[in-house]
């Protein structure tokens, strides 16, 4: 049986979290974890020795481990001083290490079960068969030996969820306190925006938020706008399949000094800070220099990226940024999967494996994922072309508004849209600033409702308008 890079990636997560911290030995302990289990030998020998070492140790570290590991003579088989080091890069946060072990069981369940396929098989073809039912019947054990302990989620009960909901209240009311947090509405991470935040509630860790809009509408600049505001308390990740990160910076620089790309262009970048100026255009553009360098926001610009490339790429980000508050993606449409089942539902079919992978991505590491997604012809070809999106609208799939905990559509005043017989889309007029409301069309924990927003388009900026617009209540989904 073949063995996966993402099950090896969450051997070495387990390992290395294991040798850094007792605490995810003991809690991978709990998931049934043995040593057996692991695919790689070295990682077998290696959790091995680690179960030794704790058993007669309260602590440990990778020197600790590598000298205990050098004396009993199996360091080199477990590849040498220089790959435990190397596992120490690898180390999961608090929500990875159940979702890591059970990847490790389900896989080592996988492998057992072909080898017992085989095993029956072997014994039919080689060994004279007296009874069938005999046959079978052990056949039947073998397979039972297996399955009995495979994991399967076990019942809860009211009093286990309602302590695990009081620790949740718990943990958030002591995260509000440490980011003295004061506003009563806001439950999430704060998007930068306070009617958005009102009517949100934040950004709540583990959704799946899906902003959509028709091409050029903005729906890039303004997930820009939100990635940037929060990168100034928490870190972001932000993968842009379609523009380079040059260009992402460059808006962001756009925003921040309330400046034209050309106006950027004609400064120059270089020895713009330093002394006094009385040109403002320098002083902004450095200001904002300034203050980006002191804000986390990574940016992954790699075209083409595949699902199992962006969640591991989030995992690893998130081991070494346990705060990490946002990961958006730019787009879903050109997210790649290796499937092809070579029929006309099959781009349908990849992009319901895409959202429901990343909607399990964002509960394994408890942070909300922010997509960017494209609306059908279908909202252009409506006689009102100002009306707000259906969720119907939604490209490729209706998986999208499934799988979301939140949908936000976007739409501007001067985008006429519409085609025409040959084919050919009007672009937005080039109003500055634009009117663009948001529409909150889903909100699985709450209420629904649009809001108004200036979108600066020579400057990339979107700023809020003080009218609002709230539908009463929520909508069930």
């Amino acid at each position: 049986m073949e063995i996966s890079e993402n099950q090896l990636e969450g051997e070495r997560y387990v390992i290395g979290g294991c040798i850094q911290n007792k605490e995810i030995y003991y809690k991978v302990l709990e998931k049934g974890l043995t040593s057996e289990m692991f695919s790689d030998a070295r990682h077998k020998l290696i959790f091995q020795n680690i179960s030794e070492f704790l058993n007669s140790n309260k602590e440990i570290s990778v020197n600790l481990l590598i000298e205990f590991m050098r004396l009993r003579k199996t360091l080199e088989s477990a590849g040498g001083e220089d790959y435990l080091n190397e596992l120490t890069a690898y180390m999961p946060v608090h929500t990875q290490v159940e979702a890591y072990a059970n990847l490790i069981r389900d896989c080592y369940d996988g492998r057992r079960f072909i080898q017992v396929l085989d095993k029956i098989r072997n014994d039919f073809d080689s060994k004279p068969v007296d009874s069938i039912s005999d046959y079978i019947g052990q056949a039947e054990k073998e397979f039972l030996d297996v399955t009995k302990g495979r994991r399967i989620s076990n019942f809860k009960t009211t009093s286990e969820v309602i302590t695990a909901l009081s620790k949740k209240f718990d943990d958030d009311l002591a995260m509000r306190q440490r980011e003295h947090i004061s506003e009563p509405y806001l439950t999430g991470y704060s998007t930068g925006y306070e009617d958005l935040d009102k009517l949100t509630s934040g950004f709540h860790p583990a959704d799946l938020i899906i902003l959509a809009a028709r091409p050029s509408v903005g729906k890039t600049a303004f997930a820009i706008n939100i990635a940037q505001k929060m990168a100034q308390r928490h870190p972001v990740a932000f993968f842009s399949l379609e523009m380079s990160a040059e260009l992402i910076m460059m808006r962001i620089l756009q925003m921040e000094a309330d400046l034209t790309s050309t106006e950027i262009r004609s400064i120059g970048l270089n020895n713009i800070s330093g002394g006094y100026s009385t040109d403002m255009k320098r002083t902004n553009l450095s200001n904002a220099i300034n203050k980006l360098k002191n804000e986390q926001l990574f940016i992954d610009d790699t075209s083409a990226l595949k699902l199992n490339d962006i969640v591991s790429k989030a995992n690893k980000l998130a081991s070494q940024h346990s705060d990490l508050s946002l990961i958006v993606i730019d787009y879903l449409g050109l997210i790649t999967t290796p499937i092809n089942r070579g029929n006309s539902d099959s781009r349908a079919q990849q992009i319901g494996d895409i959202t429901r992978g990343l909607k399990a991505l964002a509960r394994d590491l408890n942070v909300p994922i922010l997509v960017l997604c494209q609306l059908s012809r279908k909202a252009d070809d409506r006689a009102n072309k100002s009306a707000k999106p259906l969720l119907s609208d939604l490209r490729d799939s209706g998986s999208i508004e499934q799988d979301a905990d939140m949908v936000l559509f976007i739409t501007r005043s001067d985008y006429q849209g519409g085609t025409s017989e040959d084919n050919k889309d009007q672009k937005p007029q080039d109003i500055d600033p634009s009117r663009t409301v948001v529409h909150l069309s889903k909100n699985r924990n709450g209420q629904i409702g649009e809001l108004e927003f200036s979108f600066y388009k020579s400057k990339s900026r979107f700023e809020a308008l003080s009218k609002e617009y709230y539908d009463e209540g929520g909508e069930d989904f």
